[in-house]
This record gives structure tokens, C-alpha cells and sequence, in this order.
């Protein structure tokens, strides 16, 4: 009797262990479908792999790591972070700490991405100081650099000149002077301080350190963008650094972005020098794949093209999560409500102008444009009676026979009358 019971327990773990054996081999496929997924840059698709190959084996640190990768191509910085903090394991084992060393490097780099300097800085040091890998160091050690330039960038934000030439010296006294990064932060300081010819130098300095980085020149246009619109900026320096911008931007135009970040900071360049074309093509990819937040860019690009009827759902998800957040979203809705009245979407139009016009009464502003979007709306809509009126109290209001758009108004006027009869 005790020999049958020992016999059946004994079949008990050996079935037991078939099934483990069968989950992580099916863990395996989907994780190698994931990995092929990602290699061919279908992220989202990847990520349905990565998920399933977890839930059938959550013990795999490889399978958090590209996960995590996976997440940061589709801008998740957040979960992407998470993932990679699954996979650190304190233990004396090379391969386990290889995939250490690469978690803390993914978790550094998607806390930069999201914001989180100071963690970032956390995770990038450990990683350093890890044996492991040593290949990895010099992408380490360039996170690590730039996040030291954003601080420089930061301190200049706050006025505080003297910090962020401090922190300015401290980095070179640690990295030395061949480096891309420390030019980049001399070149802010003296564009701040309105040393262009100075700036100047610092930035050839820059591209002769970085010449083969994307990151680097996009750098370089937008730190002289910011200072051609600064009125003390003398026209010679100005047209100095327009011309210093468009050698960049062409050069710009030959490199391909080997990332998703890479490929937004493009297409956000080229979307402020007004290459839109250029600019849609990086950013429309990234928006299908989930970044919400480059339907701003996207819509304004869509206006400036008068495809309205393109700009009119990108306005309204702006609009409506801003409406849903009790943010304050006057100008959303406007851009809304005009390109929904000229792509012909009239209730659309209708709707957001009521909103706007509600906003801009809560804070006290000039309800001008409002009544004159709103006249523009009826009519489209044949509603001439009520446009009359819209019309006759806007003049009222806002028009003396002085003003230049008097004449226009006065004949849209009679417009209207001829309609009415």
C-alpha cells in the first residue's frame, strides 16, 4: 500500500514536470516570435509575444529585457522602466549578471526619457561600475553626458549662470575636452550670455566631436533657433546663425534616426525650421503607434497645408482629453471649431465653438473671435437670419466706421439682407 502511494506521488512530479517543461518551451516560441517582431520594427506586435512568453514564464530576465525595449521603441517609458527593474537579480552568476548590468543601462535610460534625471544618473553609475560587458560603457558613459549637458540647459533655464558654468567645469575636469557634450554646454552658456561668435566656435567644436550623431546637430539648430528669436540678437549673428542652422538641417536631411527617440527629435527639428513634409513623415509613425502628443505638431502641420478635414480629429483628441483633464484648452478648441467649419463639419464645429467661447468667458477674455467664428458657422449652415443678427451685434460691438474692416463687414452685411429677402 505505502509502495503504491510513493508510486503514484512519483508519477505526480514527474507529470508536473512535463508541464513546466511544455510551458517554457511555449514561453520560448513566443519569445523568440517577440524577438522577430522587434527586429523587423513591428514594436506592438512584439509586444503581444513578450507578454505571452512572461505569462508562461515569468522567471526569464531576457524576456523582461526586450520587453522593456520594446516598450521604450513605443515611447511607454514608464512600464519600459518597470520591466528592466524585473530583471536586476543580485547574484554572483555571469550570466545573471550581464542581464543585470543591461537592466540597470535600460531602467537609466528610460528614467531620461521620462524626466527622472536623478534616477537615471542612479542606474546609468551602477551600471558603469559593473565589470560586465564593457561594451556597453561608451553608451553608457553618453547618456551619462547628456544628461549632464540637460543640467547645464537647466541651471540656464533658472537664470543661474554661474551654476551651470560650475557644473560646466566639473565636467570637463571628468570627461575631458574631446567630447561632443561639453562644447554643446559651453555653446548654451554662451548663447545665454549673447556671445554668438563664441557659441559659434563651441558648436564647430561640437560637430567636430559628434559629427556622426544625429543628436548632436539636432542639438546645435535648436539652441540657435532659440537664439535668432531673442530681439537683442544683431542681424549679422542672425544671419550667421540661419546659415549655420541650414548646413546642419542639410546634413540632417542624409541621416536616418536609429531610434524612436532619435526619429522624434527629427521630426519635432524639421517641424520648427517648417519643413513639414519632412516632419510628418518622422512624427505620423510615431503618433499611429501611440504618441498622442505629436497630434499638436501633426494638426498645425495639417492648417499650414489647409488640409483641414486631416487637422479635425487630431484637434478634437487634443481638445477632448484636455476638456476631460478641467484643463484649459481655449485655443484647442478654436483651432477645432475653424477647421471643422472649412472641412464642412459644421455640428463639430458648432459644438467646439460653444465650448471655447464657454472658456474664454470663465477667464475674462475678449469674446471677439468667438462671434466671429460663430457668424462664419451659421452661415455655412444657411442659418442667415441668425447670422444677420450675429453680424449686426459684432459690428456694434467691435467696428466704428474708422475701422478697416468696416467696408467688409458692411458688405457682408448686405449679403446677408439680400439672402433674408
Amino acid at each position: 500500500m505505502i509502495r503504491k502511494k510513493i508510486k503514484v506521488f512519483g508519477c505526480g512530479i514527474i507529470m508536473a514536470a512535463m508541464l513546466v517543461s511544455c510551458a517554457a518551451e511555449q514561453s520560448l516560441r513566443e519569445y523568440e516570435k517577440g524577438v522577430l517582431a522587434y527586429q523587423a520594427g513591428n514594436f506592438t506586435e512584439a509586444t503581444t509575444y513578450f507578454e505571452a512568453a512572461l505569462q508562461k514564464n515569468p522567471d526569464k530576465a531576457e524576456y523582461y529585457l526586450y520587453y522593456g525595449y520594446t516598450l521604450m521603441e513605443l515611447g511607454r517609458y514608464d512600464e519600459a522602466q518597470a520591466q528592466f527593474e524585473k530583471a536586476m537579480l543580485d547574484k554572483e552568476i555571469a550570466a545573471v549578471r550581464d542581464n543585470t548590468k543591461r537592466a540597470y543601462r535600460g531602467a537609466g535610460i528610460a528614467a531620461y526619457y521620462r524626466g527622472d534625471l536623478q534616477q537615471a544618473m542612479i542606474y546609468l553609475h551602477l551600471a558603469y561600475q559593473m565589470e560586465e560587458l564593457p561594451e556597453l560603457n561608451a553608451d553608457i558613459l553618453a547618456y551619462t553626458q547628456q544628461i549632464e549637458l540637460e543640467r547645464v540647459n537647466s541651471y540656464l533655464n533658472m537664470g543661474s549662470i554661474a551654476k551651470a558654468q560650475e557644473l560646466c567645469d566639473s565636467f570637463e575636469k571628468m570627461y575631458g575636452s574631446d567630447n561632443a557634450t561639453l562644447w554643446l554646454a559651453k555653446g548654451s552658456i554662451a548663447v545665454t550670455q549673447k556671445e554668438y561668435s563664441e557659441a559659434a566656435k563651441y558648436y564647430e567644436q561640437a560637430l567636430l566631436f559628434g559629427s556622426d550623431t544625429i543628436e548632436t546637430r539636432i542639438a546645435i539648430v535648436a539652441n540657435w533657433s532659440m537664439a535668432m528669436q531673442q530681439e537683442t540678437m544683431a542681424e549679422a549673428d542672425k544671419t550667421v546663425a540661419e546659415g549655420r542652422v541650414q548646413e546642419v538641417v542639410t546634413t540632417l536631411r542624409t541621416m536616418s534616426p536609429t531610434n524612436s527617440k532619435e526619429q522624434r527629435d527629427m521630426g519635432l527639428l524639421f517641424y520648427l525650421v517648417g519643413e513639414f513634409e519632412a516632419a510628418k513623415s518622422l512624427l505620423q509613425p510615431l503618433y499611429d503607434e501611440g504618441e498622442a502628443e505629436l497630434g499638436v505638431q501633426l494638426a498645425q502641420i495639417a492648417i499650414a497645408n489647409k488640409q483641414y478635414p486631416e487637422a479635425v480629429p487630431l484637434l478634437q483628441e487634443i481638445a477632448d482629453r484636455r476638456l476631460k483633464e478641467d484643463a484649459s484648452c481655449e485655443e484647442e478648441c478654436f483651432q477645432a471649431a475653424f477647421c471643422a467649419a472649412k472641412a464642412g463639419e459644421l455640428a463639430v464645429a458648432e459644438n467646439y465653438c460653444t465650448q471655447g467661447r464657454w472658456q474664454a468667458e470663465d477667464a475674462g477674455k475678449s469674446l471677439q473671435r468667438w462671434e466671429r467664428l460663430s457668424l462664419y458657422i451659421s452661415s455655412q449652415q444657411g442659418e442667415y437670419e441668425e447670422a444677420y443678427e450675429e453680424l449686426e451685434a459684432y459690428v456694434e460691438a467691435y467696428l466704428t466706421p474708422d475701422s478697416g474692416d468696416w467696408e467688409a463687414y458692411a458688405r457682408e452685411l448686405q449679403y446677408l439682407e439680400y439672402r433674408l429677402d
